[in-house]
């Protein structure tokens, strides 16, 4: 079953607080996976142990996994639909330039382009992820005793 933002008893402050808070957590996720492919490369390369932390790679390698599945299904990211679901509850939308983080967080995570062109790239980073992870893989998880 899924969560529905309308559920909650908010304020419309609270939902647009509350809506704010999602898109950082979105911007952070976003970030992680960019910036972790490319800390990957730039790590091996000047011989950074961390870099090979098993558990960093598998979820960096799931995060991205998580975004090239639902992009093929033709799905919105959950985040994305919670965080509009808190904008309504708040009565915002369309035009109202928002918060702060409202207004610099949309520049920076959402483009009006053809959702095809999101879905190739999504496909593509995907495939750069699962190759880097056979390139350059990690050290084995080890299960603690």
């Amino acid at each position: 079953m899924r969560w529905r933002a309308r559920r909650l008893d908010l304020t419309p402050t609270q939902a647009l607080w509350l809506a704010d808070f999602v898109r950082l957590v979105h911007l952070m996720i976003v970030l992680f996976i960019v910036a972790g492919l490319c800390l990957i490369w730039v790590g091996y390369h000047q011989g950074w142990r961390w870099i090979a932390n098993g558990i960093f790679r598998l979820v960096h390698l799931l995060a991205m996994g998580l975004v090239a599945v639902q992009t093929i299904l033709g799905r919105a990211c959950p985040l994305t639909i919670w965080e509009w679901e808190l904008r309504q509850r708040a009565g915002r939308g369309g035009n109202d330039p928002g918060s702060f983080i409202d207004y610099w967080t949309e520049r920076i995570l959402f483009f009006d382009l053809h959702p095809a062109f999101f879905a190739v790239l999504y496909i593509l980073f995907f495939g750069a992820i699962i190759w880097t992870y056979w390139k350059i893989p990690p050290r084995p998880l080890r299960l603690p005793r």
